[in-house]
């Protein structure tokens, strides 16, 4: 496509939109979404617009992220992006910063976005585990920069070598099982007792372990609990059970066998053994393995044969075994000759819930046909709706409703539970039943709507139904909304959302968001708070005098905090207001204790944010000069010392002649006490 011909035809909002309606009604029968509607940053970059999002970006529009979802596929995928929305939703993102940040680290996910974070004051100490998780490039980087203590960087050559030996192990285990595979057939062949030769197949594929059981099947002996293996030599018609479990040479290789067809998904591997008669543990063994087992049947493409064999191994029922024969029943077989019966050695439940995990529609209605019939389908049919939505399978719910599979009417509150945490737009079928047999549930659906910051829900159910106010547990919800674009909805279509009574009522359309929890807001949703001012929602001169405050700090010039509040509210407060310093507040920052060093950091790294440049110098100076002020537990003064100790020595500070006399004695006065 001509590069020139598509940005100006998706850098004009009338175009695009024109093109991205034309879309939504190509595909509305698959998910409803118009160009307005999609605000849902991790849902465009996982389904691929990442130019929509650039566009969306550059137009200044309303967005919506997830802090989850920011600091995984959103940094993932790209810095600048990621940089972008982080700035501009830093007060959503830091809720979960500390928990998200170590993540991040453990796993790597980006090391620009990581040293952006360090670079910009949202350093975070990391422990001697995460460290030996980090790559060298990153550990010298945090290094150079002072972000970690040299002493760690032997824990995290350890690890390198540790990591460097790992593989080294496994790739000397793997040639050494090559070698193996290669003299199978040789007469003098001996597996030695430390190799797990009955796992090195898996690497080669099925078709290896096949070859294996056929060069060494004179040395194995099945039985309807143990596999046994010879190590050295054939097995004869003389030695019975008793004398190969007792013998020293001898391995019961049954576990290695299903371990190995486990991990790859050999569905013809566990038939194999089980038609030799072993079955004692093939499902436990598969549940065991079962996030790996499900995952690569699922994931890779069945012949004909294995989708026969997953039918049976869901329905077997199994004879005691015959030495001269396989006793895998056929289907011709009358069952009642068997000794032992199962349900199956593969779930039938579990196989379809993996098919809605992993979006394999052409295998669940295969399957689905054919195992409906032992499904109760009052309750395995809302986990099937869940484990598609909590996959991010959406496309799957509407291979559900193609099998008339819907939320059971008993179990409308699992489904109301379920819309609080996933977009309605998903279950729209569902939401309509509900609709229609209860009309009164509009209030409910909003209400879940905007907890789980869906704007098309909330799009959806004002289409549905004009309200003439909203109850209090719809302004609970709004109170914490993160999705500003569903406010900016609300505000600005307030006569496609309210009757022409709620609309009488103009002044009170957010009826509890009054001028109280304005104040309250400040201080639980800035982002909201900030919004409601701007759009001038609300007249602040009739705050009264003991909330005006609240408001002021936040959104005038230059106030004094008085109060300490949690580390994102405070970043806040250094990012809109331009402080001239930062002296007024420093009693408040060093008293916190979970928080001091973050302040000090985002001061530290925010400088130019303050009219004049922070002095750390006065910081030390109020710490020494109330070192003997503090009537306080030890450990308080203690945490004195780490704050003099870190401006010391990470933040330039220095003690003049006067405040190191005064430290000296009182630790030597501390030593006396104690």
């Amino acid at each position: 496509m001509n590069k020139d011909l598509y940005q100006s035809v998706f850098g004009n909002i009338f175009l695009s939109t024109k093109v991205y309606d034309h879309v939504h009604q190509s595909h509305a029968d698959k998910y409803p979404l118009r160009y307005d509607d999609i605000v849902d940053v991790g849902w465009m970059i996982k389904y691929g617009h990442v130019g929509l999002l650039r566009e969306k970006i550059k137009n200044n529009s309303h967005l919506y992220v997830k802090p989850k979802d920011l600091f995984s596929i959103v940094a993932k995928k790209d810095t600048q992006i990621f940089i972008y929305l982080f700035e501009r939703y830093k007060y959503y993102a830091l809720s979960s910063y500390d928990v998200l940040m170590k993540w991040m680290l453990q796993t790597m996910v980006n090391n620009d976005v990581i040293k952006y974070l360090f670079q910009n004051g949202y350093a975070r100490e990391i422990d001697d585990e995460t460290v030996s998780l980090l790559d060298s490039d990153l550990v010298a980087w945090l290094l150079e920069f002072g972000h970690i203590e040299p002493s760690q960087q032997v824990v995290n050559e350890l690890a390198l070598n540790r990591r460097a030996k790992e593989t080294r192990e496994r790739q000397e285990k793997s040639a050494l099982n090559n070698a193996l595979l290669l003299d199978i057939n040789k007469p003098t062949f001996k597996v030695p007792l430390d190799t797990e030769i009955w796992l090195s197949w898996q690497d080669q594929g099925e078709e290896m372990f096949f070859k294996m059981w056929d060069s060494l099947s004179s040395r194995i002996r099945v039985t309807d609990d143990l596999i046994y293996f010879h190590i050295s030599r054939d097995l004869t018609d003389e030695e019975d059970d008793d004398d190969l479990e007792y013998d020293a040479n001898v391995l019961n290789i049954a576990q290695h066998i299903l371990e190995a067809a486990c991990k790859i998904g050999s569905v013809k591997v566990i038939e194999f053994i089980v038609k030799k008669g072993y079955f004692l543990e093939v499902d436990s063994m598969i549940s065991e393995h079962s996030h790996d087992f499900f995952k690569k049947l699922i994931n890779k493409t069945l012949s004909r044969d294995e989708y026969k064999i997953i039918e049976k191994l869901t329905s077997v029922h199994i004879k005691k075994r015959d030495q001269d024969q396989d006793d895998y029943q056929d289907e011709d077989e009358d069952e009642d000759d068997y000794d032992y019966q199962f349900e199956g050695f593969i779930d039938k439940f579990e196989f379809l819930q993996a098919c809605c995990q992993y979006g394999d529609a052409e295998k669940f209605n295969y399957f689905y046909t054919r195992f409906k019939i032992y499904l109760d389908l009052e309750y395995d049919g809302a986990q099937l709706f869940r484990d598609c939505l909590e996959s991010g399978n959406n496309h799957m719910i509407r291979v559900l409703y193609s099998h008339n599979l819907f939320f059971h009417p008993q179990d409308k509150e699992v489904f109301l539970s379920l819309i609080s945490q996933f977009s309605l737009g998903y279950l729209l079928e569902d939401v309509e039943r509900t609709i229609a047999k209860d009309n009164s549930v509009y209030p409910t659906l909003l209400c879940r709507a905007i907890q789980c910051n869906d704007l098309f829900g909330v799009k959806y159910i004002f289409s549905k139904h004009k309200f003439d106010s909203l109850d209090f547990k719809i302004i609970l919800q709004i109170s914490s909304c993160q999705n500003l674009a569903i406010i900016d909805y609300i505000n600005k279509n307030k006569s496609l959302c309210f009757t022409g009574q709620g609309l009488a009522n103009k002044d009170d359309l957010f009826h509890g968001i009054s001028l109280p929890r304005l104040s309250k807001l400040c201080t639980s949703n800035l982002p909201l708070a900030e919004y409601l001012i701007r759009e001038n929602c609300y007249d602040i001169s009739k705050l009264t005098p003991k909330q005006l405050p609240f408001v002021q700090l936040f959104f005038g010039n230059d106030h004094t905090i008085t109060k300490l509040y949690g580390f994102r509210q405070m970043v806040y407060l250094f990012d809109h207001n331009n402080y001239s310093s930062i002296d007024p507040f420093i009693n408040l920052l060093v008293s916190d204790s979970e928080n001091w060093l973050k302040y000090f950091e985002y001061i530290y790294r925010n400088q130019h944010k303050f009219q004049s440049k922070p002095s750390f110098q006065s910081i030390l100076d109020h710490i020494v000069a109330n070192l003997n002020e503090q009537q306080n537990s030890r450990n308080q003064v203690q945490e004195s010392k780490n704050q003099v100790d870190a401006l010391l020595h990470k933040y330039g500070c220095v003690l003049n002649d006067g405040q190191h006399e005064h430290l000296v004695q009182h630790n030597n006065q501390s030593s006396l006490e104690s």
